[in-house]
């Protein structure tokens, strides 16, 4: 038995990591999932549901005080840039903790975190690894995300809409790492040199505060004008010189409906300042 404690989700990035490593680990051993409670909605597919709903166990149930977990395995989501595990509290052995940062420098306190919770440390792309080496962490790993090839290929990959348009995709959460102010700037370049444009953005964010850092950008006008996401990032783009007639701006989507949206795109544009590794 393997006890895993990761986030679950569909449009953010540690979200889709869990459920993917849910699903293969499961493939190799009995799992139990230690995640927030979620319904169908939250999970957006049924097959994905059925999967993680049987392997969900409350921590707080008496299913979980049942399992001998100090004697399991726990494999932990390091969320957070203090290298702390998703639940302190449940402890195994070994102890996993597998995670993605953004920062190239680590405090001592993080270091000390991560040495007394987990055994190994495994980073979800070679940039972390080398950071965290660097700062003397031994005992780590590197293991990639990979790509759900029955989602995201290269079949049937012709448009089915737009043909008149060239259009220009943009992803990520709407923040300053994630760089949407130098998009904004680019394609307003682009739409006052060509009438047969179009943007198409999936920026949304959870986090109110992490959007505000937006403000450090001096290439753009930012002003959180609107609670309502679509409405505020649309006055942002306005606010800044862009048609937003020639804008479609995304709700958050269920990742596996995305591959549609790319398919009908001529160019991703991802100017990101520093990406620890991401998976939509």
């Amino acid at each position: 038995m393997i006890i895993l404690a990761l986030p679950r989700g569909t449009t953010f990035g540690w979200g889709v990591c869990g459920k993917y490593l849910t699903k293969e680990i499961a493939k190799l051993s009995p799992v139990k999932l230690i995640t927030q409670p979620f319904d169908l909605e939250a999970i957006g597919d049924e097959l994905d549901y059925i999967l993680l709903k049987d392997v969900y166990v409350d921590k707080n149930s008496a299913d979980f005080q049942s399992l001998d977990h100090h004697r399991c395995p726990v494999v932990q989501a390091v969320t957070d840039h203090n290298l702390l595990p998703m639940e302190p509290d449940i402890i195994g052995k070994p102890n996993i903790g597998y995670t993605f940062f953004e920062h190239s420098i680590l405090s001592k306190q993080s270091l000390e975190n991560a040495r007394h919770y987990f055994d190994i440390v495994v980073a979800g792309s070679s940039w972390c690894q080398d950071v965290l080496t660097r700062h003397g962490l031994k005992n780590t790993h590197m293991i990639p995300q990979g790509v759900d090839r029955t989602i995201f290929n290269p079949s049937e990959n012709e448009k089915t809409f737009f043909h008149d348009h060239f259009v220009v995709f943009s992803g990520g959460k709407f923040e300053f790492r994630k760089g949407q102010d130098l998009v904004i700037r680019a394609f307003k370049a682009l739409q006052d040199r060509h009438k047969d444009v179009l943007l198409i953005n999936s920026w949304f964010n959870h986090w109110e505060f992490s959007m505000r850092t937006m403000k450090a950008s001096p290439y753009i006008h930012f002003d959180l004008s609107s609670k309502d996401f679509c409405t505020a990032i649309n006055n942002i783009l306005a606010n800044n010189g862009i048609d937003v007639s020639r804008v479609i701006t995304l709700p958050p989507k269920p990742n596996i409906s995305m591959p549609r949206i790319y398919k009908n795109t001529d160019c991703g544009l991802f100017p990101n300042r520093c990406e620890g590794g991401t998976n939509l």
